[in-house]
């Protein structure tokens, strides 16, 4: 008898939290953090770059670092106000 009971306190509890983890995970957003869409091209010395997120906004002062194919850094600097870096 004290077995039983034992195992429906169990079965309540463990039921209790796979409602719970099923709530959390159903009512819960996707990631917060946006994606970043990065669009840039060189003409000679001169490296152009446009940066803004899914959500249609710019990356505004955000940190921009080039790098040659051996991974040495070639310059850095900010974007503008207009998500641009030249």
């Amino acid at each position: 008898m004290r077995r039983l009971n034992l195992y429906k306190k169990h079965t309540r509890r463990l039921k209790l939290i796979l409602f719970v983890m099923l709530y959390l995970f159903v009512t819960s957003s996707p990631a917060l953090a946006h994606r970043v869409f990065l669009t840039a091209c060189v003409e000679g010395d001169a490296v152009f770059v446009e940066a803004g997120f899914s959500d249609g906004t710019l990356c505004k002062h955000s940190a921009i670092e080039v790098f040659d194919p051996s991974g040495k850094k070639l310059l850095e600097g900010k974007t503008d106000e207009k998500g641009g870096f030249s």
